[in-house]
């Protein structure tokens, strides 16, 4: 009888993907209805990148008007168009590995880095740990 051992980088792999599992389905719950309104899905480098429209010509007045280009949740990296994915792509990336780190308790971990940055005077999004370090990093 053969016994089969699974490298220890794959097993390594699995259990993050496991960790952020929860986050990557609320992931999924937000990209579900642009999907379903026609949105572009494609796997890229162990993610799923889900857009709106190809390019930013084609957006619309609404997806133009939003404060965010792309948003991660988990190993779901949505963004309004194919182009905005490109351009972000090693920014969303740092936040997935902030998702394998720290699995669910990134949602509040993300709200208490804000919300310190807003009590102390400063900006809750730009002044966010996890945003530095995604700046920082990519």
């Amino acid at each position: 009888m053969m016994v089969h051992i699974v490298p220890r980088s794959r097993l390594s792999r699995l259990a993050r993907l496991l960790w952020a599992a929860p986050c990557s389905a609320v992931g999924l719950a937000f990209a579900a209805p642009l999907l379903l309104l026609g949105g572009r899905a494609r796997a890229h480098a162990g993610t799923l990148e889900v857009c709106w429209r190809a390019d930013d010509a084609s957006c619309g007045r609404l997806a133009r008007r939003l404060p965010f280009c792309a948003v991660t949740l988990g190993h779901v990296i949505v963004g309004v168009t194919a182009q905005a994915l490109d351009r972000s792509r090693a920014h969303e990336r740092v936040h997935v590995r902030q998702y394998e780190r720290w699995g669910l308790f990134f949602f509040p971990a993300y709200a208490a880095s804000s919300l310190w940055q807003w009590l102390r005077g400063r900006r809750p999004y730009w002044d966010n740990t996890f945003e530095i370090d995604a700046r920082r990093n990519c």
